[in-house]
């Protein structure tokens, strides 16, 4: 039986902006990392566009599993870096779903 892997990279919808319009856009999807010191202190750290990380309450967020097709277009795909390499899974743009 094959088994299907965990993705390392976890996905949350903003559903509460009001204590940081600046910094949060409201049904926006971001990518978050794993932080158990935020976790217990009920904070989730959200990684926004610029490849930057900030801890928010983690009641202003839902997790989302977007199908493994939509992955890439969320901000986890390869990135082509100076040298001509590639990185995977490196912070990168995330935003809105896309609207039909």
């Amino acid at each position: 039986m094959k088994t299907r892997r965990q993705p390392t990279t976890e996905y949350v919808v903003c559903i509460d902006n009001a204590h940081y319009p600046a910094s949060l856009e409201r049904h926006k999807t971001y990518r978050a990392a794993r932080d158990q010191d935020g976790l217990s202190d009920g904070d989730i750290r959200i990684i926004d566009e610029s490849g930057d990380d900030y801890l928010f309450p983690s009641r202003m967020f839902v997790a989302i599993n977007p199908a493994e097709r939509v992955r890439p277009s969320l901000g986890a795909d390869t990135v082509a870096d100076d040298s001509g390499g590639e990185h995977h899974d490196q912070p990168g743009r995330t935003g809105p779903l896309p609207r039909p």
